[in-house]
């Protein structure tokens, strides 16, 4: 993705997560196709630091599943342990 065009990003973030039981079961090589041959997205040499640095840490925190929450060092696996409503719960809790 073009991190410089962050609205693009987010929104293509959106519609990932929306479709995510699509894609989630998927390995690498199928997950660049479809985003290749649906979104017309391709590898990014600018961001590579930055993937392998997002990998590292999802590794570190042994991460499952995509979105995880962390807050306040509790850990949600979203929508596997909780739903949006309830993440958006624990995030207003988590708030002062």
């Amino acid at each position: 993705m073009d991190y410089e065009d962050p609205q693009r990003v987010y929104e293509l973030m959106k519609e990932l997560f929306a479709k995510q039981n699509r894609w989630s079961e998927s390995d690498s090589h199928s997950i660049k196709k479809l985003l290749a041959e649906e979104y017309g997205l391709q590898e990014q040499p600018d961001n590579i630091e930055l993937s392998l640095q997002i990998t590292a840490e999802a590794m570190k925190r042994k991460v499952k599943m995509v979105p995880t929450v962390f807050i306040n060092n509790k850990e949600f696996q979203f929508p596997a342990e909780l739903d949006a409503d309830q993440l958006k719960q624990e995030v207003k809790q988590a708030l002062p």
